[in-house]
């Protein structure tokens, strides 16, 4: 992954093995849901899965439509929200630690296993939906400037690596709600 963000024409070459890669992370995740869960872990997968191609095409559809459109305002949502979400997990990394080696329990299983976990994925998801988007008007603009074919490729790699994103967030989502109705 890194080598085709610092590098774009390498993306031609290394699109397929990444999407192969991380099909097999993917894959293995939700085989480790099944065996921890059952048949229910298998459930909580196909879940998350029905749920992102839904989010997919939704998306798809509405920036096909024109009902959502990517300018300035949009990156600079997109941009502030990265930021906020690597300072978010950056202290609250901090905050897990030194709440493990002195408290001995876990801040992110509190957070996340509390109503604000449900919040917080619930944002991670729509930012994922909104990353989709971007990688949409990406390519679009891509395929329309006549870039090379490298270029398409990068833009390839990037839905493929955002919708991935979206996967993973809707199956934490998936996995909080499950785990919160287990519990009640």
């Amino acid at each position: 992954q890194l080598i085709i963000i610092f590098n774009p024409s390498k993306a031609k070459s290394l699109a397929i093995p990444y999407a192969v890669s991380e099909g097999l992370v993917v894959g293995s995740l939700c085989g480790l849901l099944q065996l921890a869960l059952g048949d229910m872990g298998q459930s909580i997968s196909m879940v998350a899965l029905l749920t992102t191609i839904s989010v997919f095409l939704g998306s798809l559809f509405l920036y096909a439509k024109g009902f959502i459109r990517v300018g300035r305002r949009f990156y600079g949502i997109l941009l502030s929200a990265a930021i906020g979400i690597l300072m978010f997990y950056l202290i609250a990394g901090i905050m897990s630690l030194i709440s493990l080696f002195t408290g001995g329990y876990n801040f992110f299983s509190l957070i996340y296993m509390s109503g604000l976990g449900v919040v917080i994925s619930i944002v991670m998801c729509l930012i994922a939906a909104m990353y989709v988007i971007f990688s949409f008007d990406n390519a679009n603009y891509i395929v329309e400037s006549n870039s090379s074919k490298d270029a398409e490729w990068y833009a390839a790699y990037a839905i493929t690596l955002n919708v991935i994103y979206l996967f993973v967030e809707i199956l934490r989502l998936v996995i909080i709600l499950f785990a919160r109705n287990r519990r009640d």
